[in-house]
């Protein structure tokens, strides 16, 4: 695969599967966009991604449970970048919040607002590009879809209606050449 003069905006990618999922397709060729809360941890990343003439790794700092962290970091990718060829919705937290137990709301506000409202956010605002480049939205999930968890019940949650979501949103973003998946 090569993904020569692609823009791959890859939350969470500080880090885990966010960092793997960023350094390969820079080594596919794409100008990678580097994002999580830790500024130190993304220009780590941002350097192991080894200068090339005309690729770019971007890294931006971005809380991704403010939305107005969120709509700078679109912005900062198109200006910096021009466009946006693929969103990888990675970023997603899991906290245990035993269902009943006194911080159990509290943890599931947190999930539901990392793991689902956030995704939400960022992927309206980057449809627009993505229709202009025909792009692709890849949205990570989790086994949890599939295999029910008593002490991660949110995590489960969330992670289940973000696989609705991908499925849906496939339906809708179809026609306008735009392809969404979700990777368990």
């Amino acid at each position: 695969m090569v993904f020569k003069g692609k823009v791959a905006l890859i939350t969470g990618s500080s880090s885990g599967i966010g960092e793997g999922i960023a350094i390969k397709l820079w080594s596919l060729g794409a100008n990678v966009v580097i994002t999580g809360r830790n500024e130190k941890r993304i220009q780590q990343v941002v350097n192991k991604c080894h200068k090339r003439d005309n690729q770019r790794a971007l890294g931006v700092r971005a809380d991704l449970l403010v939305d107005k962290d969120i709509e700078e970091l679109v912005a900062k990718t198109i200006a910096e970048l021009g466009k946006i060829d693929i969103l990888v919705n990675n970023a997603g937290v899991l906290t245990n919040g035993q269902f009943g137990g006194p911080k159990y709301l509290e943890a599931y506000d947190v999930i539901m607002n990392a793991n689902l409202r956030s995704v939400q956010v960022l992927t309206q605002l980057v449809v627009p590009y993505l229709e202009i480049t025909k792009g692709n939205i890849v949205n990570i999930s989790s086994i949890g879809t599939l295999i029910p968890q008593w002490r991660a019940m949110s995590y489960c949650m969330a992670k289940s209606a973000l696989d609705m979501f991908t499925k849906c949103l496939s339906l809708q973003l179809a026609p306008k050449g735009i392809r969404v998946n979700s990777v368990l």
